[in-house]
């Protein structure tokens, strides 16, 4: 399961959905954004906004109806906001850890969720893989990004 809109994620689900052997979960805010993937029994897009828990919980709930299980989540959510920290509004610094820190927590938490309690059930073990993506801001901060850093 991973976000596919642009950048690695999609790059990457190019690169999956060209191997038979891997069902792909592919999320985007908006589904037209997933077009480039086929139309495959082994690949399933769904549409999900990662600063609604209520979306979250829906998306995880078609990949498990689809597969069964989960087990993998590639967390790329994210996006970045630069600027002056005193002239940033908090309006959108609020906006900014809606999705790059509790979108990325919340979904993590429900994909665990499944990994930890249905995964068993669909006849295989326990567990998968939780792998995030992150930027250079993670371990060299500039200025004028005080926000997207924290996040």
């Amino acid at each position: 399961m991973t976000g596919g809109s642009s950048g690695i994620g999609k790059a990457f689900l190019t690169l999956l959905s060209s191997k038979a052997a891997y069902r792909l979960v592919a999320v985007a805010r908006q589904i037209s954004a997933l077009d480039y993937l086929p139309d495959s029994p082994s690949v399933l897009k769904v549409t999900m906004d990662v600063t609604s828990p209520t979306a979250i919980q829906a998306a995880v709930a078609k990949a498990v109806d689809k597969f069964g299980r989960i087990d993998a989540l590639i967390n790329n959510v994210a996006y970045s906001l630069l600027g002056d920290t005193e002239s940033t509004t908090d309006s959108q610094a609020r906006k900014l850890f809606e999705t790059n820190f509790w979108g990325a927590a919340n979904l993590m938490r429900e994909v665990v969720r499944v990994m930890r309690e249905e995964n068993p059930n669909s006849g295989g073990q326990i567990g998968g893989a939780v792998v995030f993506m992150s930027s250079a801001g993670a371990r060299v901060a500039f200025p004028g990004g005080a926000y997207y850093y924290a996040t």
